[in-house]
């Protein structure tokens, strides 16, 4: 093709659709008022998300202020030689975390307890590290699960170790 510069360009059908003498002046014209369409909606679109992220925050924020209670919990566990150390953290209303110290090993564990929805009924779970200062069965494996209940403002709890020891431990929350 050759072009000659005599006067304007102008479009008028491309594939039967009428373009009413479109010519490059008013195709740029409206390629950038289309540009600016789109960047007001992307500039829109980005300062509705950011909003929306800072009410997200907030939310969390309100979800994670909740407070922490800790109530001393003491264990009966069969067979274990030495007394166990340990206090309750309830996070909220459902959940919690127990950690227990041996003394005379030296040595933290942790657990955690989940509370059913009626709030009566739940689970407890706890793992310790492998220490070969523990005397017996228990330098490997240390861990135990069981039921718990609330009754009357105390968090009883019943269950066993992986070696089939009975453990109970009782907690005040009041």
């Amino acid at each position: 093709m050759v072009f000659k510069k005599l006067d304007k360009c102008k479009v008028k059908f491309i594939n039967e659709k009428n373009y009413n003498d479109l010519t490059l002046e008013k195709f740029t014209e409206l390629e950038n008022k289309e540009k600016k369409k789109d960047n007001k909606k992307i500039k829109e679109k980005t300062k509705n998300e950011k909003i929306a992220k800072e009410e997200k925050e907030e939310k969390k924020e309100i979800k994670t202020t909740k407070t922490e209670k800790e109530y001393p919990a003491f264990f009966s566990w069969q067979k274990l030689p030495y007394p166990v150390i340990s206090t309750l953290t309830l996070r909220n209303d459902n959940t919690g975390i127990i950690n227990i110290n041996f003394h005379e090993t030296k040595e933290d564990c942790i657990g955690s307890i989940a509370i059913n929805s009626g709030g009566i009924n739940g689970n407890w779970s706890i793992s310790c590290p492998d220490n070969q200062k523990r005397t017996g069965v228990f330098k490997k494996k240390l861990g135990a699960s069981g039921t718990l209940k609330i009754e009357d403002g105390t968090i009883i709890g019943d269950g066993f170790d992986f070696y089939r020891n009975k453990i109970k431990f009782v907690s005040m929350m009041n």
